[in-house]
């Protein structure tokens, strides 16, 4: 099964290798709330360029339990913006899954060691989320599960700044190409 054969915020397969697009992967806790809003809002953003078919766009959690829908609260943040996370499932993270991307995404500190204790040797192709966006000065996108619907509003904002950047950062290298050491620029 190809990531176009299953609902785009649908737990994607595990992949046994690398996909023949680039693939970006975002990772948080659960994968119930932030990287599915990152990945939502990221394939938005590419559709919206003229650049989804040029990358694959997935998310996972490194405790998710594999099938879980997206909070009620998520979707309604997530819907006061345009995007739809209702047919997302949750998607636990494996070593396989990080070694097949080619860009893996954190939301937080805690998700990026979690992840290297998977992966120890991802070297650049192992990125914080707010990277992308350093006028935000964080580098976490706090949790916000169980909290108020103004905290999903503040986890979205974050994200929209940081998936902004992302998108600007793949348009500045056009030739852009997956490697086996990770991003690198096509001569």
């Amino acid at each position: 099964m190809t990531a176009a054969a299953h609902p785009p915020n649908s737990p994607a397969p595990q992949p046994k290798g690398r996909s023949a697009r680039p693939r970006v992967l975002f990772v948080c806790l659960g994968n119930l709330i932030r990287s599915p809003m990152a990945a939502a809002l990221t394939r938005e953003r590419l559709a919206a360029r003229g650049l989804a078919d040029r990358f694959e766009v997935l998310s996972a959690g490194v405790i998710a339990s594999g099938g879980d829908v997206a909070t009620t609260a998520a979707i309604k943040a997530a819907a006061r913006h345009g995007l739809d996370l209702r047919p997302h499932l949750s998607t636990p993270l494996t070593r396989e899954l990080i070694l097949a991307s080619n860009l893996v995404i954190a939301v937080d500190r805690m998700v990026a060691e979690q992840i290297l204790e998977l992966v120890p040797d991802l070297g650049p192709r192992l990125r914080l989320l707010t990277q992308f966006a350093p006028a935000l000065g964080t580098l976490d996108v706090p949790d916000p599960i169980g909290q108020p619907p103004e905290v999903y509003e503040e986890a979205y904002r974050r994200i929209e700044a940081s998936v902004t950047g992302l998108i600007e950062a793949l348009e500045r290298e056009p030739g852009l190409e997956a490697k086996a050491g990770g991003w690198t620029e096509s001569p």
